[in-house]
C-alpha cells in the first residue's frame, strides 16, 4: 500500500543540521538532537533547531506555553498533564512553505504543536493524500522499543512517504518533543529504553479491540497509527469520506475506530439484558455512569467529525439512536421505536416519525 520506495529509519537517512538558535549551547548530547531530511537537492526543509533541554532549563515563557497548550491538548494522554511529568523537551520550528520528510518526528514522538498550522501527507498508489490537520494543541508520532510488542512498527507507515507540509504564506509550525522519564528504569543514561511510552494501542472506547491492535485481516500495522493520528490531530476540511484515497483511508476509519464503536454499542446493550436476566433493579440494569455517557457522547461526535470533516462537523446521531434502544430495552421507555411507523424523506436523510401513534403509545404509558 502506498507509493513510493521504502524509507528507512532515521539513523540510516542523510540529513542536515539547520541553524542552531541561542538555546543550543544548553542542548542536550548530540545523540537526542532531531535532524531534518531534506525533501529534494533543490528544496530543503525550512527548520529552526532549538535542541533538547531539560526541564529545569525551560525559559519562562517557555513553561507557560507549554502548560497553556497541555491543558488543551486533544490527546486524552497529554491532556492536562504538568510539566513536571516530562524530563526532557525538544522544540523545532518550520517555516511557510517547508514540507518536512523525517522520520524521527514519528518515531521519537509525541511532538506537540504549540503554534500554526500544518497538514500531513502521504502518498498513496503514488497520489498524495491529506490524513489530517495539524493545529496548536495537536500531536503526532510514536515512542518505538524494539523490547516493546505494544507499540506499533511505523515501517509500514514510513513506506507512505510521510510528510508535515507548512503551506505558503502560513505562520511557522511550532512543535515541542515530549519525553517523559521510566521512574522503575530511571538511570542517568538518556536512551530511549528510560523513556515510557505515552501512546499505547488501547482504543479510547475504552476497550481493546482487534482493530486497534492492528491485527485486521489486510489492512496491517497501519491501522492503529492511522487511528492514533486522527485522535490526536484536527480532521481534515473534506473528511475521510470525501477524501481521494481509492478507499483506502475509509477502510482504516472502519476497521479502526467506528466498528470498534459498533462493537461497544452492542456489548453495552447485551450487557444490559444480562443484568435483567439476574434480576438487576430497573435502575441498575444501565451500565455507564453520567461522566461515562459524556464521554462517550464526545467520541461519537470526534469520530464523525473525522469522517465528515471540521467543515461540516461531527454529529449524536449514533449515539441517540443507540442510547434510545438501550433504554428501550431497559424497559424505562413508554414506547419502542419499532413499533412507531416512520416514513424516509426520498434523499434518505430524515425520518417522519408518526405523531399520532406516538402519542396514543406516550397516553398508554401515562394511565398505566
Amino acid at each position: 500500500m502506498g507509493g513510493g520506495s521504502s524509507i528507512p529509519r532515521s539513523k540510516n537517512v542523510p540529513t542536515v543540521i539547520v541553524t542552531s538558535t541561542k538555546e543550543a549551547s544548553q542542548t542536550a548530547p548530540s545523540s537526542l538532537k532531531r535532524h531534518v531530511s531534506p525533501v529534494s537537492q533543490s528544496k530543503s526543509s525550512l527548520a529552526t533547531h532549538r535542541g533538547a533541554l531539560l526541564r529545569n532549563q525551560l525559559t519562562e515563557a517557555q513553561r507557560k506555553d507549554l502548560t497553556e497548550v497541555l491543558g488543551v491538548a486533544r490527546a486524552s494522554k497529554l491532556n492536562g498533564k504538568a510539566l513536571a511529568d516530562f524530563c526532557r523537551f525538544q522544540f523545532d520550528e518550520f517555516c511557510a512553505g517547508s514540507e518536512v520528510v523525517d522520520p524521527s518526528l514519528w518515531q521519537d514522538g509525541p511532538n506537540l504543536v504549540l503554534s500554526g498550522k500544518a497538514s500531513v501527507v502521504i502518498n498513496i498508489n503514488n497520489t498524495p493524500v491529506t490524513v489530517c490537520v495539524l493545529l496548536r494543541g495537536d500531536s503526532f508520532g510514536w515512542q518505538c522499543f524494539d523490547e516493546d510488542p505494544e507499540v506499533p512498527e511505523v515501517d509500514q507507515w514510513l513506506r507512505l512517504r510521510p510528510r508535515v507540509v507548512v503551506g505558503a504564506g502560513a505562520a511557522p509550525l511550532r512543535i515541542c518533543l515530549l519525553e517523559e522519564e521510566d521512574v522503575e528504569g530511571a538511570s542517568n543514561d538518556f536512551g530511549r529504553n528510560n523513556i515510557s511510552r505515552l501512546f499505547s494501542k488501547r482504543s479510547v472506547t475504552g476497550i481493546r479491540s482487534e482493530a486497534l491492535g492492528a491485527k485486521r485481516e489486510g489492512l496491517g500495522t497501519c491501522v492503529s497509527l492511522f487511528c492514533s493520528i486522527w485522535l490526536t490531530t484536527t480532521p481534515t476540511a473534506e473528511g475521510v469520506c470525501c477524501t481521494e484515497s481509492q478507499g483506502v483511508l475509509r477502510a482504516h476509519f472502519l476497521a479502526g475506530l467506528w466498528g470498534p464503536l459498533l462493537e461497544r454499542f452492542q456489548a453495552l446493550q447485551d450487557e444490559i439484558r444480562r443484568r435483567e436476566r439476574r434480576g438487576f433493579r430497573v435502575h441498575d440494569r444501565f451500565p455507564l455512569q453520567g461522566n461515562q455517557i459524556e464521554k462517550l457522547k464526545c467520541q461519537v461526535r470526534q469520530f464523525t467529525a473525522i469522517w465528515y470533516g471540521s467543515a461540516r462537523g461531527g454529529n449524536l446521531s449514533a449515539f441517540f439512536r443507540w442510547f434510545m434502544k438501550a433504554l428501550e430495552i431497559n424497559g424505562i421507555t413508554a414506547y419502542s421505536m419499532e413499533n412507531i411507523p416512520v416514513t424516509r424523506s426520498l434523499d434518505g436523510w430524515v425520518t417522519i416519525v408518526d405523531g399520532v401513534a406516538r402519542s396514543n403509545a406516550l397516553k398508554g404509558k401515562s394511565g398505566q
